[in-house]
């Protein structure tokens, strides 16, 4: 991860609102790796056919987080980098 990232200063002590969480995650995702882009999100289609699987709907958030970076492995996946 970038040295320059400050995770408390990004918080600044307090998360008020969903733009702000987005911008965090954007602004980690952009220090732990490359800034997300258009294609790093996991489509709405493939979250609707999850949700049929799982046969249950997503919690709003981690239906916007996966909207945002769920094609990310490095932010998302339970792997190793080595």
């Amino acid at each position: 991860m970038n040295g320059g990232f400050d995770v408390a200063q990004a918080l600044d002590g307090t998360v008020l609102d969903r733009g702000r969480v987005w911008a965090f995650v954007r602004d980690f995702a952009a220090a732990w790796g490359d800034p997300p882009t258009g294609k790093d999100g996991t489509s709405p289609a493939e979250l609707t056919r999850a949700e049929a699987a799982l046969g249950c709907s997503l919690p709003t958030a981690l239906r916007e987080f996966y909207g945002l970076v769920g094609a990310r492995p490095d932010l998302v996946a339970n792997v190793l980098p080595f």
